[in-house]
């Protein structure tokens, strides 16, 4: 974790504003692009990436990502907010993650090349208006 981020976080963990993370993937290519399946489990709300973890393959790297795919049995209670800025050309998100209870806007922010959004069996208890 950054010293920035180290700092942020003392400062903050007593209101649970923002928590910093590193996101852990298993990197692959498939028929949809290369893809990034999270294997990091959040339970902290408000979790920002601040470095992205895993082996590559094929010379790719972050920002070859298309896909951010959470499987079913990942226990992620949040998503980590700003997913874009770790995969600059992400085009889809798809979870599974049955353990969701929160979706916000907020976890697209700078999502520009985002295509296709899909969320199964997610019984999310707090969805954003236009999100429902």
């Amino acid at each position: 974790m950054s010293s920035f981020c180290s700092t942020i976080v003392a400062l903050l963990m007593l209101t649970r504003l923002i928590a910093c993370d590193e996101l852990k993937c298993s990197f692959y290519s498939f028929r949809d692009g290369y893809n990034c399946k999270a294997e990091t489990e959040l339970a902290v709300k408000n979790t920002e990436i601040t470095s992205v973890v895993g082996s590559h393959i094929g010379g790719k790297g972050d920002v070859d990502v298309e896909v951010f795919y959470i499987p079913f049995d990942r226990n992620m209670k949040y998503l980590p907010l700003k997913v874009c800025l770790a995969f600059k050309n992400l085009k889809k998100f798809d979870s599974y993650a049955r353990s969701l209870i929160e979706l916000k806007r907020n976890i697209f922010e700078k999502c520009t090349k985002v295509t296709e959004i899909k969320f199964e069996q997610v019984a999310a208890k707090t969805l954003d208006d236009d999100l429902q």
